[in-house]
């Protein structure tokens, strides 16, 4: 993995700050478990202080399941993963690339898939930079938004308050589809288990 990391991003202490060093590279892999891990690892390559923001989870209330606070203690709850949607648990560093989850405003080119670069990290604010898509060089705010997975992914209605976004020196296959980089490398960890 370190021999991956270094070939795709070589002297990322310095080249994080050159926009173009972050737009032409990514590294894809096959699930959303390896793109954490991979992109937990890139980040604390990169120079300066990193901030956690934790999100707000509540179970919305449900005919169908009255009473599910009871059944899911917080712990569960935070430990919820669903695709194109925000962990509990972001860690963000100043200069660290991200990919929006949610249109929040396509005018501006604020779309689910633009990439931005994090330039200040406030408390209910980040201040990022627009790398990708539309408006390439647009500084925007992003602020936390109350989400819902789809029905699809859960039968019950958990609402989190969290910024919409994901660390992106690391996607999945399927969210990087459409984009055109110059440096692009396919992580997949062997199986634990062969058949035959």
């Amino acid at each position: 993995m370190d021999n991956l990391i270094s070939e795709i991003y070589p002297e990322l202490s310095t080249g994080y700050n050159d926009s173009p060093y972050i737009q032409e590279r990514c590294i894809l892999t096959a699930t959303n478990n390896d793109v954490d891990q991979l992109n937990s690892q890139i980040l604390g390559m990169l120079p300066g202080t990193c901030l956690t923001y934790l999100s707000s989870d509540a179970f919305q209330e449900s005919n169908e399941y009255p009473d599910i606070d009871d059944i899911h203690p917080p712990k569960i709850r935070h430990g919820l993963t669903f695709s194109g949607f925000p962990n509990y648990e972001i860690q963000l560093k100043i200069g660290a690339p991200v990919v929006l989850l949610r249109n929040l405003d396509p005018y501006l080119g604020l779309c689910n898939g633009t990439g931005l670069i994090v330039e200040h990290l406030r408390s209910k604010v980040l201040e990022a930079r627009i790398i990708t898509r539309r408006n390439i060089g647009q500084k925007v705010v992003i602020p936390r938004i109350d989400l819902t997975p789809s029905l699809d992914d859960t039968p019950f209605a958990l609402k989190r308050c969290q910024f919409p976004i994901k660390l992106s020196f690391t996607m999945t296959i399927n969210k990087n589809q459409g984009q055109t980089l110059k440096h692009i490398r396919v992580y997949l960890p062997k199986p634990m288990f062969s058949h035959g």
